[in-house]
Order: C-alpha cells, then sequence, then structure tokens
C-alpha cells in the first residue's frame, strides 16, 4: 500500500504513518503496555509515499532511544540519497522523541523512505510527512530579511528581524 501526501489530508498536507504500516523486512514488533507499536530498525523499516506536488517536505520520525548515547541511524530516500539522523536518548523506555529533516520529492511517482540502522536501543514509533514552507521564500515585510549565520536551518537560510515588531512574513501556501 502506498500513502499518499497532499491536499486531500488536511491544510498542513500532513499524514502519519505508524511503524506497523512500514513494509519492514522482519523488524521485529514491540507493544508497548499501552498497546503503542514499535518497530525494530536493524532490519529496516520502509515507508512508501507520495507527495501532490514537488518540493522540500518536513519528516519526523517518532522513536524511543532508550540508550544514554545518541544514536545514528541512516535516511534512505529512493534508492539514491542517503543521510544520517542522530537520536538523541529519550528520557524514559517509555518516552517518545521527534527527529526533525526535510526531504525533497517529486510529484506524479511512488517514493520509498527507508530507516535502518544497527541499534537495537532505538524502536521506531512511527512518521509523520507534511509539506515544508520555507521562511526565506515567504514575501517578506519591514525589518524581515533572510539570514544564514545560525546552524540548523533547511532550505538557504531563515527569517530573521521578526522580533523588532515591524518584520512580517506572507506565506502562499498551495
Amino acid at each position: 500500500m502506498t500513502y499518499a501526501v497532499g491536499s486531500s489530508q488536511s491544510a498542513a498536507f500532513s499524514n502519519t504513518l505508524y511503524a506497523d504500516q512500514a513494509q519492514s523486512n522482519d523488524a521485529q514488533k514491540i507493544i508497548q503496555n499501552d498497546g503503542t507499536i514499535l518497530k525494530d530498525l536493524t532490519q529496516g523499516c520502509t515507508f512508501p509515499v507520495e507527495v501532490e506536488s514537488d518540493g522540500a517536505y518536513l519528516l519526523e520520525v517518532s522513536y524511543i532511544n532508550s540508550s544514554k548515547d545518541n544514536k545514528t541511524i541512516t535516511l534512505q530516500v529512493d534508492d539514491a540519497h542517503t543521510s544520517e539522523l542522530s537520536l538523541a536518548p529519550s528520557v524514559s523506555a517509555a518516552t517518545v522523541r521527534v527527529h526533525r529533516t526535510s526531504v525533497t520529492l517529486t510529484a506524479g511517482r511512488r517514493h520509498t523512505l527507508t530507516l535502518k540502522g544497527d541499534v537495537p536501543d532505538v524502536k521506531l514509533e512511527g512518521i509523520s510527512l507534511a509539506r515544508l514552507y520555507e521562511a526565506e521564500n515567504a514575501i517578506k515585510g519591514g525589518w524581515a530579511k533572510v539570514a544564514n549565520d545560525h546552524q540548523g536551518y533547511s532550505g538557504t537560510g531563515f527569517a530573521a528581524g521578526l522580533d523588532g515588531g515591524d518584520g512580517s512574513l506572507t506565506f502562499s501556501v498551495e
């Protein structure tokens, strides 16, 4: 089954896919006391998705990392681009954390998002995919401007100058 992300989903163009919906290559399934289903990532979990428009999408990975250290997993988009995600430890073995990253997807084709890692302490709860509207592409008013002098932003920069009371951003949402 392929999951579609687009205007038919919600105003935010988002969709949440849970670990039990992944094509999981024999990944171990763990059922928590509250009924939440988690998956082991050592064999990998693959989510097939389709999007209605080309562009950047926010990918949120919900997980539990029961170790005391950051753990690294890989994210592979289709059969090409692979990136590493560093997952911070959870507060407890039952506390879900969220790691956010962006992926670029094209409309009109089935994409696969695969998460994998030799990390027995990390269990996957699910992913959420939403259309990402970059602040630097919005119409800027007042003191608002594009900056890139901090780390951790997606796109080409981020919006600055919004704290003086005269800065504004106007987004055009498809």
